[in-house]
């Protein structure tokens, strides 16, 4: 009786911890797509029904569902993102035992100045000797934006400093040239002087100078 009390008690509160991850699962994310390597299914379900990045809540065979999640993703990334979740790839995974966590980014649309940026972080998990991959996806393009705008804050700091690198050199130059001639012509008539027997407190005069 103890025991199955225990065991009442431990499966109750695994379920209420379950229920409380899902809660912060549902407000860190927007959308979920669970995948079973085995049957080769998934089901693409949203957290929050306004973000609906990739159509319609579905489920299906996982190979043609990636195709349809691809569609929507920009062309310029859609390489990488299917690097990262192919099936392929996710099996290499479990093969491997390389079951930590991974993510990227990538944008969706073909407007890539207004992108919307997404972040998936993909998750592997063996449930009942079953295969299962979870993938959360969550909205980081103002994260995205801060980043390109320091990027373009470093890249002009980057562009500035070259300029006034060149504006130095330039400077130096400039300053040696207007320096040098005029330099070397008062050498030159200093010696012509010296040259021509000064007097004794004239001489010494020319020799500090050419010193």
């Amino acid at each position: 009786h103890e025991r199955q009390h225990l065991l009442i008690t431990q499966a109750t509160d695994i379920k209420n911890r379950e229920f409380k991850l899902n809660q912060i699962t549902a407000k860190s994310y927007d959308v979920e797509i669970n995948i079973n390597l085995a049957s080769n299914s998934y089901d693409l379900k949203y957290f929050k029904e306004d973000n609906l990045y990739f159509g319609e809540e579905k489920r299906g065979f996982y190979s043609e569902g990636l195709k349809e999640i691809l569609s929507y993703i920009n062309e310029k990334d859609r390489d990488m993102v299917y690097s990262n979740i192919s099936r392929e790839v996710l099996d290499e995974h479990f093969k491997k035992f390389e079951l930590n966590s991974i993510s990227f980014r990538y944008r969706i649309g073909s407007d890539i100045k207004n992108s919307t940026w997404l972040e998936s972080t993909v998750f592997f998990l063996t449930k009942n000797q079953r295969n299962i991959v979870s993938i959360l996806t969550k909205n980081v393009t103002e994260d995205a934006e801060s980043i390109r705008e320091q990027n373009v804050m470093l890249q002009n700091a980057l562009n500035a400093a070259k300029m006034a690198d060149k504006s130095k050199t330039d400077l130096i130059s400039t300053i040696s040239h207007d320096i040098r001639t005029p330099m070397n012509a008062i050498m030159g008539f200093v010696k012509i002087a010296l040259k021509n027997n000064p007097s004794q407190e004239i001489k010494d005069c020319l020799e500090k100078i050419e010193d």
